[in-house]
């Protein structure tokens, strides 16, 4: 159940054993946008990150030398050690190619809940001529994720990066950085030119049944999605699907439970009003039948406190998607999301503890259901979930 507790900004935690989840308090920083947390296969939570410090179970820091940002979209990312329940990599990602020189890191480290030892994740890189660090020209931006391979037993952990030519832009020329973890290590696989230009900021979500990629392109107002082969962590280039609307600040995305239709939503700042409207809108689209987006959803400024209205869209182990809404102390949520153009968006759906960021946990979202060689939630408890839920 490694999806079970979610920690988030501001000191926010979710419990999924309950329907709805039950809040409680944590330690993760008021400043964290990207975030990660998990837990063990009996639903307790071991740790979690905002790509700069670790906390433990008991809330308690655990360093704070990891080189993820707090600005950064998905700033980290907890992977299970294959073979190895008590170990797990924590990738990290710095924030957005804004400044020279070129100084953005995809780094990591490896972390054994038992004893708390820490090791550098390049320590475990099976190529030794390739550096995770310094990758020249090559910038990573706001967007990492993991897929669990079709083997149930490896992931894939996908970066990606832009050809910056060193001018610290925020558009540039995108590539998809593919890595295998397997229990021999982390193994460089391919670099994957996408043939279109993307923006630092946003997030990118893979669909539960692990078979498709999404991002969300920032100012450049699309949706890329691409097929994603979990057996050879291969994408389809010509299967490209873009999506692209009168719309700016394109930042929060999520796939529906059945994977076949998408939710993405705009990121409007308050106190800049430049965008058409003062409302933060959420749009859903069945992509495997259109590429023509509907608008469900706006959400109007509540003058709350925060930055900016809506941010991140994450999928729950019970078939929900949660909704942040920056500065509010509440989550809204999609209801039954794999309902197309009828779908219930309630706009206070769980109350919390402290204001909300901008951030919702970094998941791997395709885990598999059967004969898994790690702590997995079983995808079956998403069925069972969207079977029995109150209607509303």
């Amino acid at each position: 159940m490694i999806n079970q507790n979610w920690v988030f900004s501001t000191n926010c935690g979710l419990d999924f054993s309950t329907d709805p989840p039950t809040p409680f308090v944590s330690k993760m920083s008021p400043r964290s946008e990207g975030c990660a947390s998990i837990s063990d296969d009996n639903g307790n939570l071991l740790f979690y990150t905002d790509g700069v410090k670790i906390w433990n179970n008991e809330g308690q820091i655990d360093g704070e030398d990891l080189k993820g940002n707090l600005s950064s979209t998905q700033s980290a990312l907890i992977v299970p050690v294959p073979g190895n329940s008590n170990e797990y990599y924590v990738f990290t990602s710095d924030g957005s190619t804004s400044e020279e020189p070129v100084s953005n890191r995809f780094d990591g480290i490896r972390i054994n809940v038992k004893t708390w030892v820490r090791t550098p994740m390049r320590d475990y890189i099976l190529e030794p001529d390739w550096s995770i660090i310094d990758s020249g020209r090559f910038s990573p931006v706001e967007k990492l994720i993991a897929v669990q391979h079709e083997n149930c037993k490896d992931f894939w952990v996908i970066n990606m990066v832009q050809l910056t030519g060193g001018n610290g832009a925020l558009v540039g020329a995108g590539f998809f950085r593919i890595f295998l973890v397997s229990s021999e290590g982390i193994r460089h696989i391919r670099d994957i030119e996408m043939g279109e230009k993307i923006h630092d900021i946003g997030y990118m979500k893979a669909s539960p049944n692990g078979q498709w990629l999404a991002m969300a392109n920032g100012d450049l107002s699309s949706i890329l999605i691409y097929p994603f082969n979990k057996a050879t962590g291969s994408v389809t280039l010509p299967g490209l699907i873009k999506i692209t609307l009168d719309e700016s600040n394109i930042y929060g995305l999520e796939f529906s439970p059945n994977s076949d239709v998408l939710y993405f939503a705009n990121l409007v700042r308050r106190e800049v009003w430049n965008e058409k409207s003062k409302d933060g809108r959420l749009y859903q689209v069945d992509f495997t039948n259109s590429t023509d987006p509907k608008l469900i959803k706006s959400f109007p400024d509540a003058d709350k406190g925060g930055h900016y209205i809506i941010g991140a869209l994450q999928l729950g182990p019970d078939g929900v998607i949660y909704i942040a809404k920056d500065g509010e102390k509440s989550l809204a949520a999609i209801i039954n999301p794999d309902i197309v153009w009828e779908t219930l968006v309630k706009e206070v759906y769980v109350s919390l503890p402290e204001k909300c960021g901008l951030g919702l946990p970094n998941l791997i979202a395709n885990l598999c259901e059967d004969d898994c060689d790690c702590n997995c939630i079983q995808l079956d408890s998403i069925k069972f979930h969207i079977k029995n839920r109150k209607s509303y």
